[in-house]
């Protein structure tokens, strides 16, 4: 059994040694506490099983505040590269996170299987609060060395953003000894992702897997190919994003990203000489999110930017 706990906190201004300073919020007071636990235990049930369970912990305080009295010393540290109308940020924000993961597997051998299933959970809890934001603009490069905004404008305080994301998986897999030159292995995987609203589920992410290695003969050459389907997780945020402003969306047919992977390879060996070998590997990418606006014609009267998370990407 291993059981172990994390607490780290930092309470203080950051140190920005840099002479251009960017952000008035780069130099903000920030709080920010990280707490995270772990326990696993492995056991052997009977001869020729082993069960092992583990379950981990991750909580995630962030704070940062900063005001305009700060405005006169970074603009003064930033009058040198001064080119045009300049602005300067203030704001409060605040972020949470609580996540929880659980998991157990069994791995048993009988005959020539070697099988493992297992199944996983985890629990992700994210909050962000946006506090009022002061923007500074700053017209001239006199007002921008002396910290005099020619105008100021105020975003108001916003809602809590909610990422929240539930996920699910399970598998089964089998390496097989077929024969004394044959290896079979076996596999197949289910995900799911409950993200609390604003998507369409996806409920059929079933993945299998497959991989064959062959050494003939006196085995000094072993040929080995392999198939696999991986789900990806759908960012929490997307959702959130489309709960939380109305000029973002996300299209009906949007679904969990995934990879298709294959490799084949041959590896040569002699003894007390080396080895020597060649390896093709494949990946594809299909359904990766993308963040499309779907306003550039002015199909919707009256509004700017209408962004559309839509899962229309893909690579090789």
């Amino acid at each position: 059994m291993t059981l172990r706990y994390i607490d780290q906190e930092f309470d203080g201004q950051p140190i920005d040694t840099a002479a251009v300073q960017p952000s008035i919020s780069s130099d903000a007071r920030s709080l920010l506490r990280t707490r995270t636990a772990g326990a696993s235990l492995a056991g052997a049930l009977g001869s020729a099983v082993v069960n092992e369970a583990h379950v981990q912990y991750a909580g995630v305080r962030d704070e940062e505040a900063s005001s305009l009295h700060r405005l006169r010393r970074s603009c003064g540290r930033m009058a040198a590269s001064w080119r045009k109308p300049a602005r300067a940020c203030a704001a409060h924000t605040r972020s949470e996170r609580d996540a929880c993961r659980a998991g157990d597997s069994l791995s048993w051998v009988t005959g020539g299987h070697s099988v493992k299933s297992g199944g996983d959970i985890l629990r992700d809890r994210n909050k962000t609060r946006f506090g009022v934001r002061t923007t500074a603009v700053f017209q001239t490069i006199g007002a921008f060395a002396a910290g005099v905004p020619d105008a100021v404008t105020q975003t108001p305080l916003t809602d809590t953003l909610n990422a929240d994301v539930t996920q699910y998986a399970a598998f089964l897999q089998d390496a097989w000894r077929a024969t004394t030159a044959l290896t079979v292995d076996l596999g197949v995987r289910a995900d799911y992702q409950d993200l609390g609203g604003g998507i369409a589920r996806d409920r059929n992410n079933w993945a299998p897997r497959v991989g064959v290695a062959f050494a003939p003969g006196e085995r000094r050459s072993v040929w080995r190919a392999a198939y696999g389907l991986f789900y990806g997780s759908t960012p929490a945020l997307i959702p959130a994003f489309a709960r939380g402003f109305s000029n973002i969306v996300v299209d009906s047919s949007f679904e969990t990203p995934r990879v298709h992977q294959a490799s084949a390879g041959w590896e040569w060996e002699k003894y007390r000489v080396g080895s020597m070998g060649i390896d093709y590997l494949f990946a594809r990418g299909e359904g990766l999110p993308c963040a499309i606006d779907v306003n550039g014609g002015g199909a919707f009267a009256a509004t700017g930017r209408v962004v559309s998370f839509q899962s229309t990407g893909q690579s090789t």
